[in-house]
């Protein structure tokens, strides 16, 4: 079964970033990574996030307690998902093939592939 990932731009904050928010399971709570620049490349570095409410895969707009605003730069559907501990592996939209290793507590590597 396919699940749903989203990418928004949160600014207003002293470091604007992009979150890749990814729905392993659905409806389950999103992983969560924060990465400065989208789309990625091959050995872009993401930092590791606390799990998001999955109400983020739809939602734009300002974020709770003064921490900026968020608006939607790409969504879609996950396939082919893998989880393993420190491995992440996925097909976002059919496309670009993505896999995430882990090289630290919270940092980890990313590798995106467009196929075919």
């Amino acid at each position: 079964m396919d699940t749903r990932y989203v990418v928004l731009r949160h600014d207003g904050v002293d470091e604007p970033h992009f979150d890749l928010l990814l729905e392993t399971t659905a409806g389950g709570p999103l992983r969560s990574w924060r990465l400065s620049s989208w789309p990625l490349a091959p050995g872009d570095q993401l930092r590791g996030a606390a799990p998001h409410r999955t109400e983020y895969l739809t939602y734009e707009g300002e974020v709770s307690g003064g921490r900026g605003t968020v608006h939607r730069v790409a969504a879609g559907t996950v396939s082919g998902l893998t989880v393993r501990e420190g491995y992440l592996d996925a097909v976002l939209d059919g496309v670009t093939e993505l896999t995430l290793t882990r090289d630290g507590p919270d940092t980890w590597f990313a590798w995106s592939v467009p196929r075919g």
